[in-house]
């Protein structure tokens, strides 16, 4: 989908600090999950339209990597380092991220002046942009000062997504069942006296205990007068009986997501309207 003469580079997400030296669990951006199956920060993805020579060999993808030392390893455990990425996540080549900008400016610029660079800035379902990381920032400022064509690569991004892979739809059909699985744990588990929170967590482990690390997104488990708040996700009121709980919860699984939603009556009966 990469015009002639172009190439496009992808950042990995920034870890999030949650305060002084806890992050938060780290979720790989959407897109460079599909385009490398690499769930670490610090990275950077090339594509390229045409073959790149580097090291005596041809290669049209390159993933950049943070080498880690001892000390750091000690901290957050090791991270896939260039020389295990093929054989890990079957990326054509990989290498220090030290080598990522004298190969962009020093190299592929001076070989081609008329370069066009693809980058990807992800849009929400509501058209505003979300956040780049500061060094996507910093590189995309760096190409605007040398004059160097910038372009978005969601449009084509979006066109490879829309068309899932029969792998692609093995996950979202295991997140499916894995979201029926913590439904259906909840209902049998939902009495009154219960808090909100409990059945979130039952769900919640559910998922995890399948291999769902993540939940698809915060879940809302909306009891009595809280489920006509469209997004309520305190999830703190105790459940009353006679009340109806409407539970929307789901996991995500290798990157790919369901979503369920279920209205239950607290004490097992519906109430007669």
């Amino acid at each position: 989908l990469l015009p002639a003469h172009s190439l496009a580079v992808f950042f990995a997400a920034e870890v999030k600090n949650r305060n002084g030296d806890v992050n938060f669990p780290y979720r790989q951006e959407s897109s460079f999950l599909y385009l490398t199956g690499l769930n670490e920060p610090d990275a950077i993805l090339l594509i390229a339209k045409d073959s790149i020579r580097i090291d005596g060999k041809f290669t049209r993808e390159i993933l950049f990597l943070k080498e880690t030392d001892e000390k750091e390893s000690l901290w957050h455990g090791k991270t896939l380092q260039p020389q295990a990425a093929n054989r890990e996540i079957g990326i054509s080549y990989a290498i220090s991220k030290e080598h990522f900008s004298p190969l962009i400016f020093d190299t592929l610029l001076q070989k081609d002046s008329h370069l066009t660079v693809f980058t990807y800035q992800a849009e929400s379902v509501y058209y505003f942009e979300q956040p780049i990381s500061a060094r996507q920032r910093e590189f995309q400022q760096e190409l605007l000062e040398k004059d160097v064509r910038l372009e978005n690569a969601s449009d084509r991004l979006s066109e490879l997504r829309a068309v899932k892979q029969p792998i692609e739809i093995d996950m979202i059909l295991k997140a499916t069942d894995v979201a029926v699985m913590a439904h259906k744990q909840a209902i049998k588990s939902c009495t009154p006296d219960m808090y909100e929170y409990e059945l979130a967590a039952l769900a919640e482990y559910v998922f995890k205990k399948e291999g769902g690390l993540f939940p698809a997104y915060s879940p809302i488990v909306a009891a009595g007068k809280n489920a006509l708040t469209l997004h309520y996700d305190r999830n703190t009121k105790k459940i009353e009986d006679g009340e109806l709980v409407l539970m929307d919860m789901s996991g995500e699984f290798q990157g790919y997501a369901s979503d369920v939603t279920r209205t239950i009556p607290a004490n097992g009966k519906f109430p007669h309207s």
